[in-house]
């Protein structure tokens, strides 16, 4: 009887194994999806100055003079090209994305001397993305960039 029972027991401890390995076989890249919902155009809508300096805190100075020339659009091959309006330029780049369970807090690095650097993703949503940027001089101040797009 107890050899029964332990024959029994190894039976359905194995089929939970495989079925554990099989459920692990089919997880989702969340890096993949992030890319796919990254994809595509995005048009500045505003942009936002803040900060502080040894001194206090810089006063928010929010920014919505955009056209449909000022955008970063990203591309399914982790290429990112970056136009804006005033003055006018275009810059081609490549981007990445580190690994993470949720969009937010991701962290997105535009390779581009000028306009790239790390982005901390803030929102990422079909139609919405908001990204941040900190700029830190020590002892001195700290400023943060904070770009909301949206898709046209």
């Amino acid at each position: 009887m107890r050899a029964n029972k332990m024959h029994f027991i190894k039976k359905y401890v194995l089929l939970g194994i495989i079925g554990l390995s099989a459920l692990a076989g089919c997880k989702k890249n969340s890096t993949h999806t992030y890319y796919d919902q990254l994809t595509g155009n995005w048009y500045v809508k505003n942009q936002t100055i803040s900060g502080t300096t040894t001194s206090g805190s810089i006063s928010p100075i929010t920014s919505s003079n955009y056209t449909n020339q000022d955008y970063y659009k990203f591309g399914t091959d982790k290429t990112v090209i970056i136009s804006q309006s005033t003055p006018p330029s275009i810059v081609s780049s490549t981007y990445t994305f580190d690994s993470g369970t949720s969009a937010t807090g991701l962290i997105v690095t535009i390779a581009d001397a000028d306009k790239g650097g790390k982005f901390t993703v803030d929102k990422l949503s079909a139609d919405s993305l908001v990204m941040s940027q900190v700029f830190t001089i020590p002892n001195v101040s700290t400023t943060t960039l904070k770009l909301r797009l949206a898709r046209q």
